[in-house]
């Protein structure tokens, strides 16, 4: 998608996903806590891991949260730019694309807890 009023001829339309209690079952066992919490190791957005979780291309991709998302550890609310720690080598090993190491590239114990 285009920013900052600059025209893309390749602009596509967004793609709204509303995220209930399924997506989110997907994505909690990858949360370890969240800028609340853990504020020093929270770096991903959430709707980076719902991108992961649900297989979508973040530049198309606008989520809606249809239920409350809350941190695992605190319980404090998500919304989908709220920043979290993730386990990244369970969601490497158990994502959508498990077996491919380019999936977060910038994983590697950075944010994890």
């Amino acid at each position: 998608m285009s920013n900052c009023g600059w025209f893309d001829s390749n602009w596509e339309s967004p793609k709204i996903v509303l995220v209930g209690e399924e997506i989110l079952k997907r994505a909690e066992p990858f949360i370890r806590g969240c800028e609340n919490c853990a504020p020093d190791l929270a770096w991903l957005p959430f709707e980076t891991l719902l991108d992961q979780v649900t297989g979508n291309a973040a530049e198309i991709t606008e989520y809606m949260l249809m239920v409350n998302a809350v941190c695992p550890r605190c319980g404090a609310g998500l919304r989908e730019c709220t920043l979290i720690a993730v386990d990244d080598a369970s969601l490497r090993d158990e994502g959508p694309c498990s077996g491919d190491s380019d999936v977060f590239p910038l994983f590697g114990g950075i944010g994890t807890i």
